[in-house]
């Protein structure tokens, strides 16, 4: 009997700093999550990462393509560290673990 998996599935997040990375299998695409309106510093690397935002479901997207599906994962997950340590000084709280789930 298969497994169910939910989708999108969430790689990582802090939530001191109030974001969280996702990846969503159905729409092919990696996600960023913020719980409040990032600074425009942040919003500027999203952008530049190649990430756009999403209104409808207020989150920042990349498409993820089979042939650099792997890579592209890999940047997301990069971004995702730069934006939070970003989010984490911005706060004013220390650097600490995440939780990856």
């Amino acid at each position: 009997k298969p497994i169910s998996v939910p989708d999108p599935f969430s790689i990582a997040g802090d939530y001191l700093a109030g974001v969280h990375l996702f990846e969503s299998k159905r729409d092919h695409q990696m996600a960023i999550k913020f719980e409040e309106k990032p600074s425009q510093a942040v919003i500027d690397k999203l952008k530049e990462a190649g990430f756009r935002w999403n209104p409808a479901d207020r989150i920042w997207t990349h498409a993820v393509w089979p042939a650099t599906a792997m890579s592209t994962r890999i940047k997301a997950e990069r971004l995702y560290q730069e934006v939070r340590q970003t989010i984490r000084q911005e706060k004013g709280i220390e650097s600490g673990q995440e939780i990856p789930f």
